[in-house]
């Protein structure tokens, strides 16, 4: 009887439960249409669950009648909604919106995937919304330890203490003339296009050369191959777009530009200035392009293209500080392209290769009045990477680092005398011409090596060799490098970098009309020890802590020279000697906290750089500024982010001018020095702030930032202007509040 009643219970109920209908959808990101794989689909009550392929795709049967379907994904909003199931049910498309605390994501690279350990890595989250930097990748470097503040409107990049010339810049590992535009307002790639910005100061590593100071690397991501998408932008001084997307299953595309209108700032400003008149308002622009394929083999290939351009002219209609010479027509002109194809294939578990070949041509021209200087070049350049890993206690890389330029420069400029940082008036000096035809060969290959004695051991020993020569200089070099790594835990390690670098003196300086064909180059001895902890446990919320002592011991430095020496069998001028010497040392350190909505980021460097000549005192160097702070902030409320930047720097050592002596054969005074680098601009404060707002619907996201710097209005001293016979003195002063209002639209 028992057994009847239970066969019968089962029948019934088999026949009260309700048919099943097909449900399928497609989970999205809200605003960016990004497809969201592996997300799980519950359907409730019935505790039904699918899960999202690649595509965000899912497929699943569910009871008919009243259901509620729930999703609940990490940094994301959860999503529920009323679903009446039936043979009509059509297919859903499901929308998740990202949380407020995800607005502001800070990206911390894990010592333990740097290939360098003295890499320093900034992420699009790092840059795009940073305080103080306008969005720009290259800007944010500044905000990094070690890193010297330079005059405003400076383009360059100056690493713990060392010359700007000391820096070397590249996009995807290939040498490029410059990173930024006209006054260092922005950098010459879209920054929604760069992947991250590369940043490598003492003891980096073997695959990088020819810098005493450092390198500044851009990295471009690869196109988004699963969905058509893109930007525009406008503010007030420039507008740009961004378009990427798929061509096919295997292939994808990404092409970005921007145009600046700045020039039109500069024409209201020069308007009623009657010391010069702008013909040509300042004019920059950008365009690059890359095409992306994944190849059969686990191959793949892309090929990235770029092209800049600057362009500013006006009249001096008065000599600059009386200087005959310096006045009537001023141009200034750079433009350069390079086409970068890039292989990589995996060959198996344990081996690797990549090539690239960055070839293209650089133009510069320097133009006032009768004086000028124009350089151009074709440069191609070839990088090749053998990854052999045999084991889990080593690791061994090959590599290949060539750059081949052919040149031709025309010249004519005065014969001038710079001490101290102060150059006499160009119309003192003897007026040269100068037309150059050549080629430079820069190879190099390196040897790179990561050994642990153990798998389970605490010890990491990467002794590397760079090989190179020189060819303008005649001269080959064996420059070892190493690092020893000591990790005190998973989360804290100790690192000790030494190595020897070289790095050729410029055309200028090995020129025979103009400087001294004889000329070496400069040497660099790096030692770097570091300490890292990550308090945050595998880079949650919490504290990263890092701190860095560097010395630097520089050799065959290139100084001017008023030497008499005999060259080709007659007397001449030497121009340029290597008898300068120089060391740098200091200590960097770096305090993050993230939490759930606020990121803060405490940056402090001490450093002292100095440089001596023969027979001279040990002197400041011009970038030898003692303290460094740097204090950012940024705190995610709902569609709104908060962002702060407070900076302090002691001010750059210079040269006072005491008086002047007239130069009666050229019609001008010549400046008399007093000690040499004696005295030190003001200290130098700015506080900036960011404000950004975002609009996020189903199908696009708008965002709105006002980027205001130097929101008190400090007028910072950037340098000392003197009087026609140096009988009076002036500071000049850098930008006052500059805010920079735009939006930018995302689909």
């Amino acid at each position: 009887m028992i057994s009847l009643l239970m066969s019968l219970n089962l029948v019934f109920a088999q026949t009260e439960a309700p048919p099943l209908f097909p449900v399928s959808g497609q989970v999205l990101e809200r605003g960016t249409k990004k497809s969201l794989a592996d997300v799980n689909v519950f359907f409730l009550p019935s505790q039904t669950k699918a899960v999202t392929d690649k595509k965000g795709e899912f497929s699943i049967e569910v009871p008919q009648g009243d259901n509620e379907l729930v999703i609940n994904l990490t940094d994301y909003e959860k999503l529920t909604r009323k679903i009446e199931i039936g043979p009509s049910t059509q297919k859903l498309r499901l929308l998740l919106q990202k949380s407020a605390q995800n607005y502001f994501e800070t990206t911390i690279t894990d010592a333990r995937n740097r290939r360098d350990d003295t890499e320093r890595r900034l992420k699009q989250a790092d840059f795009l919304t940073a305080p103080g930097s306008g969005g720009d990748p290259v800007k944010a470097v500044q905000n990094l330890p070690g890193v010297n503040r330079v005059a405003s409107g400076d383009a360059r990049v100056v690493i713990q203490g060392a010359e700007p010339e000391d820096t070397q810049y590249n996009i995807e590992g290939h040498d490029v003339p410059l990173v930024f535009h006209f006054g260092g307002l922005s950098s010459i790639v879209t920054p929604e296009a760069v992947d991250s910005v590369n940043y490598l100061s003492a003891g980096y590593g073997p695959e990088f050369g020819r810098a005493l100071g450092g390198h500044v690397g851009l990295s471009v991501r690869k196109p988004k191959a699963d969905r058509t998408s893109g930007m525009a932008f406008m503010d007030i001084f420039n507008l740009g777009g961004l378009v990427e997307g798929p061509i096919g299953e295997k292939s994808s595309y990404m092409a970005s530009g921007r145009y600046s209108y700045v020039g039109e700032v500069f024409k209201s400003i020069a308007k009623d200035n009657e010391n010069f008149n702008l013909t040509v308002a300042p004019v920059f622009y950008d365009f690059n392009a890359q095409y992306h394929r994944k190849l059969e083999g686990g191959g793949d290939f892309r090929l990235f293209s770029i092209f800049s351009k600057d362009r500013l002219e006006f009249v001096l209609t008065k000599p600059i500080n009386n200087d005959p010479l310096l006045r009537g027509n001023f141009e200034q002109e750079t433009w350069f392209y390079r086409v970068i194809p890039q292989w990589s294939k995996k060959i198996s578990e344990t081996k690797k290769v990549e090539a690239s070949i960055g070839f293209g041509a650089n133009d510069i021209l320097f133009d006032v009045e009768n004086t000028y200087f124009r350089l151009s070049s074709n440069t191609l350049s070839v990088r090749a990477d053998y990854e052999y890993k045999p084991s889990l206690v080593y690791k061994t890389n090959l590599g290949l680092d060539n750059e081949y330029t052919w040149f031709g420069v025309d010249v004519r400029a005065p014969r001038g005398f710079s001490e101290g940082g102060v150059s006499n008036p160009a119309s003192s000096g003897e007026l040269r011409d100068a037309h150059l035809k050549g080629k430079d060969n820069q190879l190099a290959v390196y040897w790179r090596n990561e050994i642990k004695p153990s798998r389970d051991s605490s010890w990491t020993f990467l002794p590397n060799l760079r090989a190179a020569r020189f060819a303008r200089t005649k001269e080959n070099f064996l420059e070892p490098r190493g690092t020893i790594r000591y990790a005190l835990s998973p989360s804290a390690s100790w690192r000790v970098s030494s190595g020897i670098y070289h790095q050729s003196p410029s055309g200028q300086e090995t020129d025979r009309s103009f400087g001294n064909p004889n000329l070496k180059s400069p040497q660099a001895t790096h030692y770097a020890l570091g300490y890292e902890k990550d308090f945050s446990l595998e880079g949650g919320e919490g504290v990263l802590f890092s701190m860095t002592g560097f010395y630097k011991n520089l050799a065959r430095l290139v100084e001017s020279s008023s030497a008499i020496v005999s060259r080709d069998g007659t007397l001449q001028p030497e121009n340029y000697s290597n008898g300068g010497t120089g060391r740098i040392h200091g200590v960097e350190t770096q305090i993050r906290h993230k939490s759930r909505n606020l990121t803060l980021t405490l940056a402090y460097t001490y450093l002292s750089s100095r440089r001596k000549t023969p027979g001279e005192k040990e002197l400041p160097s011009p970038f030898d500024q003692n303290h460094s702070v740097n204090f950012l902030s940024s705190y995610a409320y709902h569609s709104w982010l908060f962002g702060a930047r407070a900076r302090f720097v002691t001010g750059n050592p210079y040269t006072p001018v005491v008086g002047g002596i007239y130069d009666a054969d050229n019609d001008v005074y010549l400046p008399v020095r007093g000690e040499i680098y004696s005295k030190r601009e003001k200290p130098f404060f700015q506080l900036d702030v960011r404000i950004d707002r975002k609009w996020i619907r189903d199908n696009y996201i708008l965002t709105a930032y006002l980027d205001i710097q130097n929101v008190t209005g400090r007028r910072n001293q950037e340098g000392v202007v003197y009087s026609y016979d140096y009988s009076d003195s002036d500071s000049v002063t850098g930008l006052p509040t500059l805010p920079t209002l735009g939006v930018k639209g995302e689909f």
